[in-house]
């Protein structure tokens, strides 16, 4: 009878779980309090064994290491994983089709990759404490993440439609992710596991898995089955207010100066007798105007942000609903007028001091690297962390701290960098440019959200660790400072932060000479040297280096834009030639070297580091010079053997392979270091190295248009630019669209400046 009874339960156990649930489409449904079977363990607790699907016929074995034990999620059956543990799913999970993905989870707040359903390239997991990410395609660069943690019982639901690989992620009917991710093409399933390893912790009380996404009828059956079975309160959207402002600046906007905005607002109830719009600006009198409205009506109303500084504005708007007192719908304060800039890279743009106090007119948008559509918010810039938040970095902080207390501009800065990053992962994704699971994605997103998309003018990019050397930056930076131009039409100023010798490589010495060449083939673009900065720690930098990297990049800044000297202004010292006065003694000229000089000897690992082995010939990293002086704006070096070329900063470390890098170092008379160069000619003439330096136009080749096709300047591997940095075709043939004025073109390392005319 015993028996009979238990089987009649599960029977009706199944039949009305079955009859609650839409059957078109179940891939696989696990369910604890059915189908789960246990061992009992000495002492007399339980631990499962199987754990079969109510759809499907499959049954799910645990595979051993650990234990999966009991524990209720609001006082139904879940189950416990321990975090060593996970069962072997059937291989059914979606591929090249929508799916929905449904858990009933509850965490127990013991953080590390914690995977829920995954497989070997695919997986739903927390990368950071409690917070749900997607990965398809075993693409770590383009996951989907939540904005925020997980918060008791939670009913977790994934969605993914294959024909514009949009993904979501909700917490119990809220959305807290939504993005493009690549195509899932992993079938197999592990439940509480990722390739059989970076296990669960927490409960799992339900999983049902169906290969569709449902139409509104077929989810709302399924989640008012989920819900009320498990007592979870499902986040509904709050009624509409009276009044919606549609559009406005928002609360601690950075706006451009004196630029008009508008304010819109709808009328929602038809209980509103009017809408009070009341704005103020510090020292000018505040405007209170009433509008007449109807239910339905949309109102534009036209508002003008204050000059550049610190003039705090606010806006406020107000609904009239027949109550005594007026009810607010909608507050901006501490509204700002003042300058918008950029900055991106890898963990050298980003990486914080948490000693730096942010100004109060320091302001960024969005978070680092976020994929949430609805992070939107102005915060205050802080540096105290190494990315994601509010970060901008600490030099980032810098300069927008120098920005407020030496030209009492406030400033917002959008930071685009993420640490361990090539410069492939910055590209932008050819087929949706806005693809938030992209770092270029979501740094243009938050651009475009900020409202200052069409009028930053800076971009500031401190990257190349990761890189190798070994592919062609200058052609990979040439995609990304395209795209950069297309998306940030105002673009007018480009700092490329050259790195030093540590943190990843090999080849750097190469990649270096690459990025030093940036200037000779952009007329926009100023490369400034990290070398030489204080408190590098072999990769990163302690306070008191990005502090001077920021007084450094705040120099170039403000110098340029006060219009202080003529031309793009720059300050890295730069190679100009490297002449030989006899076969063994070699003079290398720089510009921008007034008191130009060598730093002090310095001790690395117990061993006195020198000038001379900063310097090498012949592509020979221990072919040093025998002496090294400085004599005003040149370095003279006396080598022991005839030398063809010649090399400033080793590739990696010292000669004894192993020892980063860390000077002496070539520095002006401001202590700014040097542009490394690698592996440059010596002549015997006076050809320099830097003749894409801005030039005026009664230097350059004249050249008429009827002649530019054939004309030699330009053969075929000619790469041709204008003076805001736009490239054109490289072929003569193709280059007689080219309208009068002033353009650079460049073949292999030789620039010359030619004026086009009619």
């Amino acid at each position: 009878m015993r028996y009979i009874c238990l089987a009649l339960s599960l029977f009706l156990s199944l039949s009305q779980a079955s009859t609650q649930i839409p059957k078109d489409g179940v891939r696989l449904w696990l369910r604890a309090d059915t189908l789960a079977s246990f061992i009992t363990r000495p002492g007399g607790s339980e631990q499962l064994a199987t754990w079969g699907s109510l759809a499907g016929g499959y049954t799910c074995p645990v595979i051993t290491g650990g234990v999966i034990t009991k524990k209720p999620i609001n006082g139904k059956p879940a189950l416990l994983f321990n975090g060593t543990s996970y069962l072997e799913g059937p291989s059914v999970f979606p591929v090249g089709s929508d799916y929905t993905l449904y858990l009933v989870f509850d965490w127990n707040g013991v953080h590390s990759a914690n995977n829920m359903i995954s497989g070997q390239s695919r997986a739903l997991f927390t990368s950071q404490p409690g917070q749900a990410t997607l990965l398809h395609s075993g693409d770590f660069n383009n996951l989907l993440m939540s904005e925020s943690a997980f918060s008791g019982p939670t009913i977790i639901k994934v969605t993914y439609v294959e024909k514009t690989r949009q993904a979501v992620i909700s917490y119990n009917g809220k959305e807290m992710a939504s993005g493009q991710i690549p195509v899932n093409i992993d079938s197999i399933i592990y439940v509480g596991a990722y390739r059989g390893g970076y296990c669960l912790n927490g409960s799992l009380a339900e999983v049902l898995l169906f290969n569709k996404v449902h139409a509104a009828s077929e989810r709302l059956v399924i989640e008012d089955y989920l819900y009320k079975r498990y007592s979870i309160t499902q986040f509904r959207e709050p009624p509409q207010p009276p009044v919606t402002v549609v559009q406005a600046p928002r609360n601690m906007s950075v706006l451009e100066p004196n630029t008009p905005h508008d304010i819109i607002y709808r009328v929602n109830t038809a209980n509103v007798r009017s809408v009070v719009v009341r704005t103020e600006t510090y020292g000018l009198p505040v405007q209170v105007k009433t509008y007449d409205v109807t239910v339905g009506s949309i109102k534009t109303i036209p508002w003008t942000s204050a000059p550049a500084g610190f003039n705090g504005s606010s806006i406020i708007v107000m609904s009239d609903t027949g109550s005594p007192l007026l009810d607010t719908v909608y507050v901006a304060n501490d509204i700002v007028s003042g300058e918008a800039f950029t900055v991106t890279g890898q963990s050298n743009s980003i990486f914080g001091d948490a000693t730096i106090l942010p100004s109060a007119f320091a302001r960024t948008f969005g978070k680092n690297f976020s994929s949430s559509a609805s992070d939107t918010v102005y915060y205050a810039s802080k540096a105290d962390g190494n990315g994601g938040g509010a970060h901008v970095g600490a030099w980032g902080l810098h300069l927008q701290n120098a920005m407020a207390d030496q030209m009492q501009t406030p400033s917002l800065c959008i930071n685009g960098g993420v640490g361990g990053t090539r410069i492939e992962q910055h590209l932008p994704d050819a087929n949706n440019r806005l693809n938030r699971a992209t770092i270029y994605g979501s740094w243009l997103y938050r651009i475009i959200k900020s409202g200052r998309q069409n009028d930053i003018r800076w971009l500031f990019w401190y990257q190349g660790e990761s890189n190798h050397g070994t592919e062609d930056y200058i052609k990979l930076f040439g995609q990304l400072y395209d795209a950069w131009k297309a998306d940030l039409p105002k673009l007018e100023y480009v700092v490329v932060v050259q790195i030093r010798p540590g943190c990843a490589g090999p080849n750097h010495a190469k990649l270096r000479d690459e990025q030093r060449r940036l200037e000779l083939i952009y007329p926009n673009v100023i490369v400034h040297a990290a070398s030489g900065l204080p408190a590098h720690d072999g990769c990163h930098y302690g306070g008191q280096g990005y502090g001077a990297l920021g007084t450094q990049l705040f120099d170039i800044f403000r110098v340029n834009e006060l219009g202080m000297q003529p031309g793009v202004y720059r300050t890295a010292p730069m190679i100009q030639q490297a002449v030989a006065l006899s076969p063994t003694t070699i003079r290398v000229d720089f510009s921008r070297a007034e008191g130009l000089r060598m730093t002090s000897d310095v001790l690395v690992r117990n061993v006195v580091r020198r000038p001379v082995d900063a310097w090498f010939a012949n592509n020979d990293g221990k072919l040093h010079p025998a002496s090294v002086r400085t004599e005003g704006a040149s370095v003279v070096l006396s080598f022991s053997r005839p030398v063809t070329s010649v090399s400033y900063v080793p590739d990696y470390a010292y000669d004894d392979g192993s020892t980063v890098f860390q000077g002496p170092w070539l520095v002006n008379g401001n202590g700014i270091g040097a542009l490394s160069f690698h592996d440059v000619p010596v002549v015997t003439t006076d050809i320099r190295d830097d003749q894409a330096d801005y030039q005026e136009p009664a230097s350059g080749v004249i050249i008429q248009q009827a002649h530019l096709p054939t004309h030699p300047l330009l053969q075929d591997d000619a790469a041709v630019f204008d003076l805001s940095g736009q490239r054109y075709a490289n072929h003569g043939s193709a280059l007689q669209s080219l309208a009068p004025g002033v353009y650079t073109a460049m073949v292999g390392k030789r620039v010359s400046c030619f004026v086009v005319v009619p």
